[in-house]
């Protein structure tokens, strides 16, 4: 199916250091609403987006994307009882679980496994353990290639509600174990990480004060509470492994985003508010590794509405933080990947409000602060251009750049959407794939050249997009080409 595709704010906002990023909003009319809860990248380098779309009924929805964020194909998946997809995860063997709810009264939940190669759902179970199944649902891939799901049941014949965990193991996905927690308190397991040790680490908030958070540990088999810690004044929206052992936990607190570090017990390394540091008032919804040593995160800001991009260092610093927005919408960050490239993707929803919501994409290049180095050279700016664009045989490039010593681009370079090199363009015309033609501009007064290299790729080179850089001192152009064969 067609999926056509609006763009929210601009759909190449910057290709620089090989980033490729955009962000796009996806709906199909007359589909009343979409929302997008969690983005992979597959083994080709594609996008996968899950989530829920109304038509008016609920299905579960694939959006499959290239890197760039265009639309392979969309897959509805109507026959599931019209469940409302909530979660998934992967697990290091690549299979994808997912967790939500089935039928508009949720007294049931689901758990199954899609298989991207084929595009289908290849397991599906349903689960029919209480009169009815609340707002959370998480789910987690287990070292042995396995998930746990974790769910919040409520009886009408009990006080109180039930933490519900099941596991699954492959090849057929057989319940291993299941266990039950019982709370007095409105609560439940809202997001989960199981570590290399199996141990299943569990984080909620607690009703009784909206800033208030649960971490609780289990053991591998889900029957024993290793830790079981509230902190105050933070509300914790997810876990993930940190660096040098231990847990990241994100989420914010009556001052803005939040973040911590804690060991097994709970106890705390190191917390940032980067709403009193960085004025960041807003809500952290997700975080994942960067390796070697930082952090990703997307969420919210609350002020503005707009869906938050933050980097931090693995002791906390923020590095790097953004917003992506519009004045008449409401945008979440539910979802984050890391690309093989480096790159990060994110998803969530535009909301309209008194509307609709529409699923988006967002990509983003990942700030390298390890060859950040001061330097007394002054930036030279020059700009870069490529004709035709697209082309079918041969690109001119040209470059247009103060003259002078040490002012012209040795050679220019040609990298796949995965940041590959795939050919160098010499200035000498010795070596490569192309050659240079300066050519006066006509701007004498402003000492400016024109210098053109032209790009011939070679029969092995496939239709796609391209990426053009040129160097000129510490300075540098990108610009993106596509090749049509």
């Amino acid at each position: 199916m067609q999926i056509i595709k609006y763009i929210l704010f601009g759909i190449i906002v910057s290709t620089a250091a090989f980033g490729l990023n955009w962000n796009y909003r996806y709906f199909e009319p007359p589909v009343v609403s979409s929302n997008h809860y969690d983005v992979l990248e597959t083994a080709e380098g594609d996008l996968l987006f899950f989530g829920t779309g109304w038509d008016p009924d609920c299905y579960i929805r694939v959006l499959r994307t290239d890197s760039l964020g265009i639309v392979i194909h969309e897959s509805r998946f109507t026959n599931t009882e019209d469940a409302i997809l909530w979660e998934t995860d992967t697990t290091a063997s690549g299979a994808i679980g997912m967790v939500g709810f089935i039928g508009t009264m949720s007294d049931s939940v689901f758990f199954a496994i899609y298989d991207p190669a084929s595009d289908n759902i290849v397991y599906w179970t349903g689960l029919y353990r209480y009169d009815s199944y609340l707002g959370v649902h998480c789910i987690a891939g287990t070292p042995d290639s396995g998930f746990v799901i974790g769910l919040q049941g409520d009886s009408t014949t009990t006080s109180g509600y039930y933490w519900h965990f099941v596991k699954f193991c492959p090849p057929d996905w057989d319940i291993e174990w299941e266990s039950v927690f019982h709370f007095d308190v409105y609560s439940g397991p809202e997001e989960m990480y199981v570590d290399n040790a199996g141990c299943i680490n569990v984080i909620d908030f607690l009703p009784s004060s909206y800033h208030n958070s649960i971490f609780m540990r289990l053991s591998p088999d889900g029957d024993s509470i290793l830790t079981n810690r509230d902190y105050f004044p933070n509300y914790i929206n997810n876990v993930c492994a940190a660096y040098n052992e231990g847990y990241m936990v994100v989420g914010e607190n009556h001052m803005g985003a939040w973040a911590a570090k804690i060991d097994s017990s709970g106890d705390t390394i190191w917390t940032k508010d980067y709403g009193v540091t960085d004025l960041i008032d807003g809500e952290i919804y997700m975080a994942i590794q960067i390796p070697p040593d930082k952090y990703a995160m997307t969420g919210r800001l609350d002020l503005d509405d707009d869906l938050l991009y933050m980097l931090i260092d693995s002791s906390g610093n923020l590095l790097e933080y953004s917003s992506y927005g519009a004045p008449d919408t409401v945008e979440w960050g539910w979802g984050i990947c890391r690309c093989r490239n480096g790159d990060v993707v994110m998803t969530g929803r535009a909301y309209f409000p008194y509307e609709t919501w529409h699923a988006i994409g967002i990509r983003q290049e990942v700030l390298d602060t390890t060859s950040i180095e001061e330097s007394s050279i002054k930036p030279v700016s020059f700009s870069i251009t490529a004709c035709p664009n697209p082309f079918n045989s041969a690109v001119t490039i040209s470059l247009d750049a103060p003259v002078g010593e040490g002012l012209a681009p040795s050679r220019i370079e040609i990298f796949d959407i995965n940041g590959r090199m795939i050919a160098e363009i010499f200035a000498n015309n010795s070596v490569g794939d192309g050659f240079p033609v300066p050519l006066a501009n006509g701007r004498g007064d402003l000492a400016l050249t024109t210098r053109q290299y032209i790009w011939q790729p070679e029969s092995s080179v496939v239709s796609g997009v391209y990426l053009v850089r040129a160097k000129i001192g510490d300075s540098e152009a990108i610009k993106r080409v596509v090749y049509l064969k």
